[in-house]
């Protein structure tokens, strides 16, 4: 009898130990669900945690539908209500946790279509880039469900993902290799973050953090670094002068809130000045219009610097629709319009001074340098 009494004890005792057991990690797990929760509604979204404007922003319209990602069991973290968000988070972390599945979840990178250009669309990746390293989740870039204005109707080097055109995924993981089992947090829309380009341009904090990001997530393909590589070679080259005028559209005021660029004729002064001034070796030149290419050329004749990019006229009337530039019979020639605009960018990267204004493109060399570069700000002309 009293054996009995004994193992009745035991089980009783072990019944408990189990019990405390599940209690315990049952508690844990609904903290890693408000964590998860946190971290979606105030990071994702670029507000406070409690702050109740977090939670209604709405996404922006998409100009083609995108198949939804049932199969990856996705939650969309923008536009919606706080309590769809942690009931679909909850659901899939409750449903991970009941099969034993411990993944960090995922943040699927995308952009309501078009997107925009090509450093537009980049540094708004490295925002959501910035969301998902302090949570530490793992980031995958998707322009392939979410096309851009660089995306091909046939495949680049094996793949239909934009991005993947030019870089490689930042956790090595692509849109094909989720599985059911990830908990997915898909993004929409626009992040402004700390590195859009609302930044001031050279901010010295913003770009040591961006800097340390690219080093961290951001690899580029082999063909785009050989091109660059090329023209000149890895490392920041105090001897050379690096120069970026923005034309078209932003010349021509077509974005009422965007500030509105100089002319080129005061870039080739200020470099003119500076040649003069510091003796550089060469003038490396990126611009997006013909006539800037044979100012500067007569003016520097063999120590300027170009890439054989794609250029239209400064006369060329422009839309915001970017039909003026996508448009042309020019082989794969949107995937090209984004290697040469990066390739410009990575060789920006590569001088020692910049002269530039408010751009995307000056902004991202700026975190894609090696070390450290002057900036010679040129003030817009309105904005």
């Amino acid at each position: 009898m009293l054996l009995i009494i004994a193992v009745v004890g035991v089980l009783g005792l072990l019944g408990l130990y189990v019990l405390a057991l599940y209690v315990a990690r049952r508690g844990r797990f609904l903290h890693r669900i408000r964590r998860l929760e946190d971290a979606v509604l105030a990071l994702a979204l670029g507000s406070q945690p409690g702050d109740p404007k977090a939670y209604s922003r709405q996404p922006q319209p998409r100009d083609r539908a995108i198949p939804a990602l049932d199969e990856l069991a996705c939650a969309s973290v923008s536009g919606l209500p706080r309590g769809a968000v942690a009931s679909l988070l909850g659901e899939q972390l409750r449903s991970n946790f009941r099969r034993g599945v411990r993944r960090t979840p995922v943040l699927l990178i995308q952009r309501s279509p078009p997107g925009a250009g090509f450093f537009s669309n980049f540094l708004n990746v490295l925002d959501w880039l910035a969301v998902a390293d302090r949570c530490c989740w793992e980031p995958v870039v998707d322009m392939e469900r979410a096309p851009t204005l660089f995306n091909e109707d046939v495949p680049v080097g094996g793949t239909t993902n934009a991005w993947e055109y030019y870089f490689e995924q930042p956790s090595g993981r692509g849109v094909a290799d989720l599985t059911a089992e990830d908990l997915v947090i898909t993004t929409c829309g626009v992040r402004r973050g700390e590195f859009s380009g609302a930044m001031p341009i050279g901010d010295g904090v913003s770009v040591r953090a961006a800097q340390s990001l690219v080093q961290r997530y951001i690899r580029l393909a082999d063909d785009v670094l050989a091109t660059a590589d090329g023209i000149l070679h890895s490392g920041v080259h105090a001897d050379v002068l690096g120069v970026h005028v923005r034309g078209t559209d932003m010349r021509q005021g077509l974005y009422p809130d965007h500030p509105q660029t100089a002319p080129p004729k005061v870039y080739l002064e200020r470099t003119q000045a500076a040649v003069e001034r510091d003796g550089f070796r060469s003038v490396f030149l990126a611009c997006d219009e013909i006539e800037t290419i044979h100012l500067f050329q007569a003016a520097f004749g063999a120590m300027l610097l170009t890439t054989d990019a794609y250029r239209v006229s400064a006369l060329v009337q422009t839309t915001t629709d970017y039909e003026w530039l996508v448009r042309s019979d020019r082989t794969l020639h949107r995937y090209q319009l984004g290697r040469e605009v990066l390739v410009d960018a990575i060789l920006l990267s590569r001088c020692g001074t910049l002269i530039c204004s408010q751009s995307n493109v000056p902004q991202a060399a700026m975190y894609l340098a090696r070390g450290y570069q002057e900036i010679d700000f040129v003030p817009a002309v309105s904005g």
